[in-house]
């Protein structure tokens, strides 16, 4: 039984875990979810707010791809690697910001809120839209 746990937890890491970079064209792959993410110069270089980081993920063209978007709040907090020191992202990200990044997730019970992932403290919360953060763009891979 503990054999099968194990197994099973190393699977479910690798997977998670299955990050392939691409410093031409400053991206990031994981195979395994079916994302790529931005991770360019400009992922970590300013911050702006939530509606403007909507804007800047929808008007991006990076590696000749023109449909990237916000992430929701799940797909952001699956690039925590939670063996890291409070939840860190993982180390193939090479531009990482030193505040929070957006998500597309809405507070359902207070539009003016967005959800807000932070890689440097373990989690992440509700942040008003009109503060400032970073922005990661992603898009779904077939």
């Amino acid at each position: 039984m503990k054999k099968a746990l194990l197994c099973l937890l190393i699977i479910n890491n690798i997977l998670i875990a299955d990050f392939i970079r691409d410093n031409k064209i400053g991206t990031i792959t994981n195979n395994a979810t079916k994302l790529m993410w931005q991770d360019n110069s400009d992922v970590s270089a300013d911050k702006t707010t939530w509606q403007n980081a909507v804007d800047r993920c929808e008007r991006l063209t990076l590696g000749g791809y023109n449909n990237w978007r916000l992430p929701n709040k799940y797909e952001l907090s699956s690039l925590a690697d939670e063996d890291r020191f409070k939840h860190g992202i993982y180390p193939v990200f090479q531009n990482v910001g030193s505040k929070g990044y957006w998500s597309i997730t809405v507070d359902t019970f207070h539009s003016g809120n967005a959800w807000f992932t932070m890689y440097t403290c373990g989690g992440g919360h509700w942040h008003n839209k009109m503060s400032r953060g970073h922005v990661r763009c992603v898009r779904n891979i077939k």
